[in-house]
């Protein structure tokens, strides 16, 4: 006998309630009873549901999927039972009942109350819809509707007893209950741990690539090689794949078997390796540990940023972004990316610099200050890009590098002609050196001979762009004077045209008084600025400090100043001293009435972050009663200083201040750092790198101290579809 297909189960009805044909479904299903189903009912209504004796009869869940295990362990253990003295309803002319005695005789035995008639509570439970061969034999009392012929009650308890059906329902019961009790476990438990298993095996075999591409970017070393394609193993000694390769294969030679198996038996396109990957790693690092600075950035609160450019070795133009913010009463400044420029006009680097902003989650309300060099792109007041950031962010303060206004107030003294002359002819005897191997011997032999005691060999380059770093080369030109003088002496006798004209001209040069006393005097006021140009550079320094440093460094100048002729006298001395060691004297230069070409001296707050002016001006009084009685050694020297000192909680409004002062850039140093990173990740054997990974790179290199978890990474990584499963 076919079933019909109203009868028949379906994806469409499986999650639904079983309707049987008959009276008896349209009284257990009522709209005034709601059943507590699963999929209907909250666990904490289900809870509710069992505190009530009702609805504990097993009868109302008759034809009823019961998805809940809670609910349907709850009532299989405790399901309603009449009590001793309840009045069972009489049945037929014989008065026939329900005898309480079946209760204890048969144990799967129920009564239902709403049914009045008894049921067996774990085939209503667990039996199928259909029984028998082929699955064509509906249920009938006991099951899917009540049991009520009590003539024939005992035998037809013992024949239910007994049926396969019943004995199938009883082993899902009993698996059921035990694996409730813990006592074993559930069949999709064991698939689960199985699968678990087999992930967790998986995500091993990423945690030594992953290792490895971390230690590259840590140590700037170059992943790639000529031909990094192909099986790992059949590298041939002649091919070079490159150190990511390599490295691996040095592993498995360590004794790192799992990374051995799967670079062994994994299929081709399931080895995680290949440069597509390495490049997706390597932006997931990256990416990881920009999440960690921009947290730390928004828990301060305020910031500040840091920009400037350079032409990288694939002449694009790259801008560095760093961010100045407090951690802890410290300040840091931290590299966050490198931004391809295409638009060098102040408009679209000022879009750039924005749009980054957004793009790393960060609020713009809280840039309170600007950190660029002077160039009129960055700096201009019309259309810098300070004066366009200024237009979408107010209270975004713009500071000139400190460290590059000290560079142009140096650079401008050394304009005097004397000054200038010498730094010049430093450069060019230090390439005259440098150029030759055969020069730079024969001034060793004359270091070794007239200066046994000294390390230096060399002379060092001038540097390009700062003028106070000039200051280490001037101080090894002063040191090895004498060398240099007897060597360039020597060197006018030599046998090459072109070494012996430059060598006199410049041993000409180096011997006159104007050179050496030109030479002294820098080198004393370059060791004055040099202090005060690495104190800016400091990241750990708030303009309040800036502001000291570079007072106590003009009070020594005007001390010099006051008492010119005392100093000078003490270097013409020494002046004198060296001359004469070279046969020379200090000459006076011939004076004219009329010069145009040289010197003749004729000789015998931001307003919206505070409440309201009232708060601040009573908080202002509480401060300064504060520190009345404190001493003045005791006092902090900066703002930083001060917040280390003081409660946040007592004075919002000063600490509020305080921060957006500490916060304030002083240089761009940071930034120009990053740019030896991007020198030595982008070079030219590297110099087709893309944006993410040089990116990625970078920050590896540079935030060395922020570890990485290798889990979060394989689970960033696990998010896109992958060829073998990685997700827990």
């Amino acid at each position: 006998m076919k079933r019909s297909m109203s009868t028949q189960s379906s994806i469409f009805n499986f999650f639904h309630k079983k309707n049987n044909q008959g009276e008896l479904d349209s009284e257990l299903i009522s709209t005034e009873e709601e059943i507590p189903c699963a999929s209907t009912t909250e666990k904490s209504v289900l809870e509710s549901t069992l505190e009530i004796p009702k609805l504990r009869d097993v009868g109302r869940y008759v034809n009823v999927r019961i998805t809940e295990d809670k609910f349907k362990y709850d009532l299989l253990k405790n399901p309603w039972l009449p009590s001793s003295n309840y009045n069972f309803p009489v049945v037929s002319k014989r008065k026939l009942k329900f005898q309480m005695s079946w209760l204890s005789r048969f144990s799967w035995l129920v009564y239902s109350e709403k049914l009045e008639g008894a049921l067996c509570k774990i085939c209503v439970l667990f039996s199928n819809e259909c029984i028998g061969k082929g699955s064509n034999q509906k249920v009938g009392a006991l099951v899917s509707k009540p049991f009520i012929k009590w003539k024939d009650a005992l035998e037809c308890f013992k024949l239910h007893s007994n049926a396969d059906y019943h004995k199938l329902s009883v082993i899902r019961a009993d698996e059921f209950l035990k694996m409730m009790d813990s006592k074993k476990p559930d069949i999709s438990i064991a698939i689960d741990s199985a699968y678990k298993n087999l992930v967790l095996e998986n995500r091993a075999k990423l945690v030594p690539i992953i290792e490895t591409i971390i230690f590259c970017g840590r140590q700037e070393m170059a992943l790639r090689g000529d031909n990094d394609s192909g099986h790992i193993f059949s590298n041939s000694d002649d091919n070079n794949d490159g150190n990511f390769r390599s490295l691996l294969r040095f592993r498995v030679q360590s004794g790192d078997l799992t990374l051995k198996a799967h670079l062994e038996n994994s299929a081709a396109n399931a080895v995680y390796i290949s440069p597509l990957i390495q490049n997706e790693l390597i932006h997931i690092c990256g990416t990881y540990i920009q999440t960690q600075l921009v947290t730390k950035i928004k828990q301060a609160g305020f910031f500040s940023i840091l920009a400037d450019e350079t032409c990288d070795i694939s002449r694009i133009e790259q801008l560095s972004l760093c961010v100045r913010y407090i951690e802890d009463c410290r300040i840091r400044e931290d590299f966050l990316t490198f931004i391809p420029i295409y638009d060098a006009s102040g408009k679209g680097l000022a879009h750039t610099i924005i749009h980054e902003i957004d793009k790393l989650g960060l609020k713009k309300e809280n840039l309170v200050g600007q950190g660029y060099d002077g160039a009129s792109s960055m700096s201009g007041i019309y259309n810098g890009v300070q004066k366009n950031i200024c237009n979408i962010v107010p209270h975004a303060l713009y500071v000139h590098c400190a460290a590059h206004s000290l560079n142009l107030a140096i650079s401008k003294s050394c304009n005097i002609p004397e000054i200038r002359n010498c730094i010049g002819s430093i450069s060019t005897i230090t390439s005259f050196f440098r150029k030759s191997p055969i020069r730079s011997d024969i001034l060793k032999k004359f270091i070794k001979d007239l200066i046994p005691d000294t390390r230096q060999q060399t002379l060092l380059k001038m540097c390009e762009t700062r003028w106070v770093e000039r200051h280490d080369s001037l101080l090894r030109f002063k040191e090895l004077y004498l060398p240099i003088a007897n060597t360039l002496r020597e060197l006018e006798h030599h046998h090459n045209l072109e070494t012996s004209q430059h060598a006199f001209q410049l041993s000409k040069t180096i011997t006159s008084s104007s050179f050496v006393i030109s030479l002294y005097v820098t080198e004393k006021l370059f060791a004055i600025t040099l202090s005060l140009c690495k104190s800016l550079q400091k990241i750990n320094v708030d303009l309040s400090e800036c502001c000291a440093y570079v007072n106590n460094c003009v009070q020594v100048i005007n001390s010099i100043r006051e008492n010119s002729d005392e100093e000078f006298h003490k270097l013409f001395l020494e002046v004198e001293n060296v001359l004469s060691l070279v046969d020379e004297t200090v000459k006076t230069p011939r004076l004219v009435r009329q010069s145009i070409y040289r010197n003749n001296i004729l000789a015998d707050s931001p307003e919206h972050f505070l409440p309201t002016y009232d708060t601040l001006e009573s908080e202002l009084k509480a401060w300064i009663e504060k520190w009345k009685s404190v001493p003045d050694k005791k006092l902090p020297k900066s703002a930083i200083d001060t917040l280390d000192v003081m409660s946040k909680d007592l004075y919002p409004n000063i600490w509020c201040l305080l921060s957006i002062l500490a916060t304030l850039p002083v240089s761009t140093s940071s930034a120009e750092r990053t740019f030896s990173t991007l020198r030595r990740l982008k070079s030219y054997l590297r110099n087709s790198c893309s944006e993410n990974r040089l990116t990625g790179l970078a920050l590896l290199s540079v935030h060395r101290s922020i570890s990485i978890d290798i889990e979060e990474i394989i689970n960033i990584f696990s998010r896109m579809p992958r060829k073998v499963d990685f997700v827990l």
